[in-house]
């Protein structure tokens, strides 16, 4: 969020408009510029993506060739029992599996399997670029001023062999869907404990059983991620026995959510640990961008089961809502409810919908009811949360989702003795946030702090912390955090404002003029940084450069009232 300090002073006064990156819930954001198309794109991963047969199959994208020897990315689980693998191309080729050659990464939900063919195949080029998505919000006087989401405009495929369901389905079928990036932290999965697995990729993408270790590809048809699971519940009767879907198994399954990948970065930084030694193709640039209209064709139909059951009817209100057809997707979990109205996920999910359509009023009356069918549902109390968070009710909203840490503590009892169970750091995150809009900056800190603890790899706690560490004039610190922030993402826009922010406070105007330019490089469509950089060229005594900064601003958020009064007070 950004912390906004309002004016009311002269211009040669006022203060930076800077503040707290949120993370995303989910926001409604279109795809810009044209570029490559899908069908470039899937032509590409029509020849790099394979299917891996066994008792339960998966799939794979092959990423290097040594000699006639290829290798294969593809999700631990995929290939985590004793079987008899196959390696299926796309002309038809079928190649054993030496078992003895499978490398099962240790620490996260990722393999390596090859296979051995005269036959040439193309290698998967990989994009080790990946830009943060983050939401900013401003304040005033404790009230939650504005939203904002950035970066969630990337449009992905993702390629796989999903599991024949009906009897008519091929046994090869092959799927190649559109989506868009919705989160690049796991901040937006329900269960925190596939964080520890490797999970930090969330898309919109449909995927389906089978679908396991496929590829995820940017507009360019670059490797940037391996699919591995969905956000939903599996459940036995009434009882919810797990909280994320493998795609690699059938179970009795509500799914609500996105799909979830590991980062491409996560696989090259733990390869060598495997003893692997294989040349890859990788490039670190932002990819092209895919016009909308292009998309549209390409969205794949519903898969919905004309059944009187409501598992259905949430399944296929959240196809409609990966598809972007929200009023559909209300339907649906209207029709779930009327066939059980007890049932917590349907009014959850109703919640969830409308709270991504920002009817923050709406999803707090469905999350409330979720909660009232079912006390202990945590991610209905991360919802009511949220809901009451961005409706400015922040004393409400601290309290809620402090309730919302305790039923996830409480659920490790049941979790913890498979090795999984984790707190989720977004929750601290977010407490931090509110704790800060609500002048309890010191409890703030300790809560970003205490995200940290539990991840400390995710970036948006450490600028988060020196955000509150700048407002409370702790320059030393906030630079250690800054300089952390930027260790773990040198291409993330927040860290690099922070810090245009910190070198403005110390008066290093220049420096600060640096700074914000890097940020502006990496995103320029955030009308908070360009605001910014035009009060650093004030101090610089640059006033015609200063108006032009803040004028764009307005072009990107004509409503952005920050930089409605500065250019107030400078023209």
């Amino acid at each position: 969020m950004i912390f906004y300090h309002k004016s009311r002073k002269a211009i040669a006064n006022f203060t930076l408009v800077s503040g707290l990156i949120s993370i995303l819930a989910g926001v409604n954001s279109t795809i810009s510029v044209e570029a490559q198309t899908p069908k470039q794109v899937q032509t590409i991963a029509r020849e790099i993506t394979v299917r891996i047969d066994a008792t339960t199959p998966g799939s794979g994208v092959i990423i290097a060739k040594r000699g006639s020897t290829y290798y294969v990315a593809t999700a631990r689980h995929v290939v985590a029992n004793p079987d008899q693998y196959t390696i299926l191309t796309f002309d038809g080729g079928k190649y054993p599996v030496n078992a003895t050659s499978i490398k099962k990464f240790a620490d996260v939900d990722l393999a390596v399997v090859t296979f051995v063919s005269d036959r040439n195949y193309r290698v998967a080029t990989i994009s080790s670029y990946l830009e943060q998505t983050y939401e900013r919000r401003s304040y005033d006087d404790g009230k939650v001023f504005s939203g904002q989401a950035q970066n969630q405009q990337q449009a992905i495929f993702v390629s796989g062999f999903p599991n024949p369901v009906v009897e008519s389905d091929p046994p090869n079928r092959y799927v190649f869907n559109p989506g868009r990036i919705f989160g690049t932290s796991g901040s937006t999965i329900s269960d925190p404990s596939n964080r520890s697995e490797g999970y930090r990729l969330t898309y919109s993408n449909l995927t389906h059983i089978g679908m396991s270790g496929g590829a995820v590809l940017d507009a360019n048809g670059r490797l940037i991620g391996i699919h591995g699971r969905a956000d939903g519940q599996s459940r036995s009767g009434d009882q919810v026995v797990s909280r994320t879907l493998d795609e690699a198994k059938k179970t009795y399954r509500i799914n609500f959510g996105n799909s979830l990948g590991i980062p491409i970065k996560t696989f090259l930084t733990l390869l060598p640990n495997t003893g692997l030694q294989i040349d890859l193709k990788i490039e670190n640039s932002p990819p092209d961008s895919i016009a909308t209209s292009q998309l549209e064709s390409w969205v794949p139909s519903i898969d919905a089961d004309q059944r009187v059951n409501p598992i259905y009817w949430i399944n296929r209100g959240n196809q409609y809502w990966r598809l972007g057809k929200l009023s559909e997707s209300q339907e649906a979990f209207k029709q779930a409810i009327s066939l059980r109205n007890d049932l917590s996920q349907a009014w959850y999910a109703k919640g969830f919908v409308a709270g991504f359509n920002r009817n923050f009023d709406e999803a707090l009356k469905n999350c409330d009811a979720a909660i009232q069918r079912d006390p202990k549902y945590y991610e209905a109390w991360r919802c009511k949360s949220g809901a009451l968070y961005r409706l400015g009710k922040l004393s409400e909203a601290i309290e809620v989702l402090d309730r919302a840490i305790e039923i996830n503590k409480q659920a490790s009892t049941r979790t913890q003795a498979l090795g999984r169970w984790r707190e989720n750091p977004t929750d601290y995150t977010e407490r931090g946030e509110i704790l800060f809009a609500l002048g309890r900056a010191s409890e703030s800190i300790a809560s970003f702090d205490k995200a940290i603890e539990i991840d400390s790899e995710m970036v948006s706690p450490w600028a988060n912390r020196a955000f509150v560490q700048i407002m409370t004039q702790d320059f030393n610190g906030a630079e250690a955090s800054i300089n952390k922030a930027l260790a773990i993402d040198a291409n993330y826009a927040p860290a690099w404002a922070n810090k245009g922010l910190l070198l403005n406070k110390r008066r290093l105007y220049l420096e600060s003029l640096a700074a914000f330019d890097t940020a502006i490089k990496l995103n320029d469509r955030d009308p908070e940084i360009w605001l910014n950089r035009g009060v650093t060229l004030y101090e610089l005594k640059r006033s015609s450069d200063a108006i032009q900064s803040i004028r764009k601003a307005l072009e990107i958020d004509p409503n952005y009232a920050p930089a409605q009064e500065a250019l107030k007070q400078l023209t």
